[in-house]
């Protein structure tokens, strides 16, 4: 696994419970090769508590293709898919070999960026925003335009804990970013989100 450590280890023997919480179930998506959603959520967890460990913050971005569906619907479902493919090169250019990149839903991807502060997330994310909204997608003989919208939360030591919750706060900061309009960036801090 590229820029994480994974650790194996013989099962054989153990109660079920030692087995559920000490290991990992690597899942990947199909179409793009990034981590499932539920792998995002255990391997994060655990990266996040190992962040923590190291007093540094730790970012969550969550990056949603502006109006997918015309994409598919405009050109095809394969062209869609490729788009989607091709944006998950583009970010994978642009992470750290130490960032964690999933698909989250069907045209949202998520990430966990260990060790960046609120600036260290912005560049990231402002460099993601930009080089795609620059980028001609293109499959066969289709040329089409994507943009996305990012929202973002930092997570500092001694914040929440519960990946879940902070995945929550940079989802309302993704849905920020939808209410004004495309191609947008949202920074909603941990402890701002709506109760």
């Amino acid at each position: 696994v590229s820029g994480h450590r994974l650790v194996l280890r013989d099962v054989t023997g153990m109660s079920s419970t030692e087995t559920v919480q000490d290991t990992i179930t690597i899942v990947r998506d199909p179409l793009t090769n990034q981590y499932s959603r539920m792998s995002f959520f255990q391997f994060g967890q655990k990266l996040l508590i190992n962040t923590r460990l190291r007093q540094h913050p730790t970012a969550i971005v969550v990056v949603d293709i502006d109006d997918f569906t015309s994409v598919n619907q405009r050109f095809s479902h394969l062209v869609g898919d490729q788009g989607l493919i091709q944006l998950v090169e583009i970010i994978n250019n642009i992470i750290r070999s130490t960032d964690l990149l999933a698909r989250y839903q069907e045209d949202e991807l998520i990430m966990l960026l260990p060790n960046a502060d609120e600036y260290t997330a912005y560049q990231i994310c402002n460099r993601i925003l930009e080089t795609v909204t620059n980028h001609r997608f293109s499959f066969q003989s289709q040329e089409f335009q994507m943009t996305v919208s990012l929202g973002y939360t930092i997570s500092e030591p001694g914040d929440e804990n519960d990946l879940h919750k902070i995945v929550d706060v940079a989802y309302q900061a993704l849905e920020q970013s939808h209410s004004l309009g495309r191609s947008r960036l949202t920074f909603l801090p941990v402890g701002s989100e709506a109760m």
